[in-house]
C-alpha cells in the first residue's frame, strides 16, 4: 500500500534517555527524502504513567511497556514507524513506509537466532503459559504499526488482558506484541533493524536502520563492549570521538582481521562476537551522505 506524508516515527521515552532518542531522530531525518513527523512519548506523562501503574515493570522500568498504547496515544495517526532509541538510520528511511501492509497490524524486524538468551529467553516461560508464537516472530525495536487496525479491532484491550492474565513477560512488550498479534505479523528486509553486534551481509551504501541492542553505543564499560564499527558510525554522527580505553579500537580490528583469536575458545565465543566490520567504501558512502544531506 502506499503511505502518503508526512511519515509519522514514534519513540517512549523518560527524562534520561531523551538524549539518545535526540540522536536517533536527528539520522532519520539528516537524509529523509519526505516529511516526517517525530512523536515521543514520554513514559513519565501522566496519562502515560496511568496506563502503566498496574503493570510489572522490566528490567527496572514500565516505559518499553509503553509502546503497546501508541495507538490510543496517537489517535490520528493511521501507520507510525515505532523505533527504540538505540537505533541510527543510514540513507532515506522513509522508504520503510513501502512495506505497510494494511492486512497486518505490525511489520518489524526479526532477532538474529537465539539472540535473546539467559534471563530474556522466551522459550520457558511460553512453555509454563501455555503460549506459543506464530512463524513471523519479530524485534519490536523496529517496527511498522497500523495503528488505524488495532483501534478498529481492541488490539490495546488485548494487549491489557494479556498481561493482567499472564504478567509482564521476559521480553515484556516484545512477547506480549508476538503472541497477540500472531497471524497478522509482516517480516521486513534485513536492512530495516540490522544489529550491530551481529550484521550479516547487509549492504551498508543502501538505505538501512542499525539497531544496539546488548551494544549501546554510550556504554563501553565492559572488556567485552569492543569499540566495533557500528558503534564507531553512532558517535561519529554525533560528531564526537568514541570514549573508549586505548585498548578497545585496536582490539576490535585485531578480533576482526584475525577472527581465529576467538573462535577456538568456546569462553572468548560466547564473550566477544566476532563480526564484519563496514567496508572502506561503505564507510565513504555513509559518510558523504552525512556531510551533504
Amino acid at each position: 500500500m502506499s503511505v502518503q506524508p508526512p511519515f509519522h516515527v514514534v519513540y517512549v521515552s523518560d527524562r534520561d534517555y531523551l538524549p539518545y532518542v535526540e540522536v536517533s531522530a536527528a539520522s532519520l531525518k539528516k537524509n529523509a527524502r519526505g516529511e516526517m513527523a517525530i512523536h515521543v512519548i514520554d513514559a513519565e506523562a501522566p496519562d502515560v504513567s496511568r496506563r502503566l501503574k498496574e503493570l510489572e515493570p522490566y528490567h527496572g522500568s514500565l516505559a518499553p511497556l509503553a509502546r503497546l498504547f501508541a495507538p490510543d496515544l496517537l489517535p490520528d495517526v493511521d501507520w507510525a514507524l515505532y523505533l527504540d532509541g538505540d537505533t541510527l538510520g543510514l540513507g532515506n528511511v522513509c522508504e520503510i513506509f513501502r512495506y505497510c501492509d494494511d492486512t497486518k497490524l505490525v511489520v518489524g524486524s526479526r532477532d538474529p537466532e537465539g539472540f535473546n538468551l539467559g534471563a530474556d529467553a522466551e522459550g520457558p516461560w511460553l512453555a509454563e503459559q501455555g503460549l506459543a508464537f506464530g512463524p513471523e516472530r519479530i524485534c519490536t525495536g523496529v517496527m511498522l504499526m497500523n495503528l488505524k487496525a488495532m483501534r478498529e479491532e481492541g488490539i490495546v484491550s488485548r494487549f491489557q488482558a494479556f498481561l493482567a492474565r499472564h504478567g509482564t513477560p521476559p521480553l515484556a512488550d516484545q512477547t506480549v506484541l508476538n503472541c497477540v498479534c500472531a497471524g497478522r505479523i509482516g517480516v521486513l528486509p534485513p536492512e530495516w533493524g540490522v544489529f550491530s553486534m551481529l550484521p550479516g551481509a547487509v549492504d551498508f551504501t543502501g538505505n538501512a536502520i542499525v539497531h544496539y541492542p546488548q551494544d549501546l553505543p554510550w556504554r563501553r564499560d565492559r572488556l567485552n563492549k569492543l569499540v566495533n564499527d557500528y558503534v564507531w558510525l553512532w558517535w561519529r554522527f554525533r560528531g564526537e570521538t568514541a570514549p573508549q580505553s586505548w585498548w578497545r579500537r585496536p582490539a576490535y580490528c585485531l578480533v576482526r582481521t584475525c577472527p581465529w583469536l576467538v573462535t577456538w575458545s568456546s569462553y572468548l565465543r560466547r564473550r566477544i562476537r566476532p563480526i564484519r566490520g563496514l567496508s572502506r567504501s561503505e564507510r565513504r558512502v555513509i559518510l558523504a551522505r552525512w556531510a551533504n544531506g
